[in-house]
């Protein structure tokens, strides 16, 4: 599906595929780019379920609107009520929660590691002031999660790389707006540990641009790094 939204304003997952047009004009000239597409891939469209001109869609528990991409507010309004886990088994429901979530919630590995630590066979459960944190703060961002803006390919991309002593972190920005396109991070394996500050951060700069593939391609970027 990649190959096949190249050069399109689209999003798409597995067999489902959205638009996302600047404008009411503009979806008319998407529409028809789309369709010859599927004609040159020799693909069909399912006619009732399609749906045309639509100002937001509801799309894999997300809402995709002229605004950006939200989570749908109805799957999170009972996390202010979520209580403090008793055992490993109630902590692993969280953080399967959170995960699903984790692309909106920026250094996600780094905020849940010390929850992640204790879910671990022959680790003895101990729930600190450490941990407290960590759930609250995870916590407060399914409460509260920020939105996503829409990728404008008519403009220039911003890739904001950091590492660390765990994580790589990236995100991807544009006109430096307050509110990221996509975050994505991963942690460090135990040989990736050990590479120098400029090392690591060289490292972090070459998987970013691997993650934003689909939006370097094309596209005029710029990395920002603190080294």
């Amino acid at each position: 599906m990649d190959m096949f939204c190249r050069n399109l304003p689209a999003m798409a997952h597995l067999n489902d595929i959205i638009l996302l047009s600047a404008t009411f004009e503009q979806q008319f000239l998407d529409l028809e780019t789309y369709f010859l597409k599927l004609k040159d891939y020799m693909l069909g469209a399912n006619r009732s379920k399609c749906h045309f001109a639509c100002s937001r869609v509801k799309y894999l528990g997300l809402w995709i609107t002229s605004r950006g991409i939200e989570i749908d507010p109805d799957k999170l309004s009972e996390a202010p009520k979520i209580p403090p886990p008793r055992n490993v088994k109630q902590l692993q429901s969280f953080l399967q929660t959170c995960s699903w979530y984790r692309k909106f919630i920026p250094n996600f590995s780094e905020i849940a590691r010390p929850l992640s630590n204790i879910t671990k066979e022959e680790t003895v459960w101990t729930w600190t002031e450490c941990e407290q944190k960590a759930f609250t703060t995870l916590k407060n961002f399914l409460a509260s999660p920020p939105f996503f803006s829409q990728a404008d390919f008519t403009k220039p991309f911003i890739f904001r790389t950091d590492a660390s002593n765990y994580p790589l972190c990236a995100v991807l920005l544009q006109d430096m707006e307050e509110y990221p396109i996509e975050y994505a991070r991963r942690l460090l394996n135990s040989d990736e540990r050990n590479y120098s500050t400029t090392e690591r951060e060289a490292l972090a700069v070459v998987w970013a641009l691997n993650k934003f593939k689909v939006y370097k391609e094309g596209s005029k970027i710029t990395i920002a790094s603190d080294h």
